[in-house]
């Protein structure tokens, strides 16, 4: 059988777009704000989500010695 994975999912029409805010709230943090959007027939639906993401750093690291 051959094939490519959009093949075996019927995704071959499938649209995604992504859009993402980031904040650096520090050098050590961020916060990301992201938004999706996909779009195919084999959903059957037009799928959203958003993602709020935190991110830090604790330790020893290169900058700094603790």
């Amino acid at each position: 059988m051959r094939g490519t994975d959009n093949d075996v999912f019927g995704m071959d029409d499938r649209n995604r777009w992504s859009a993402a805010l980031t904040f650096y709230t520090s050098e050590f943090a961020k916060i990301r704000l992201q938004f999706n959007l996909d779009d195919s027939k084999a959903l059957g639906r037009r799928e959203q989500s958003v993602w709020l993401q935190f991110e830090f750093n604790l330790g020893q690291h290169g900058a700094h010695k603790f």
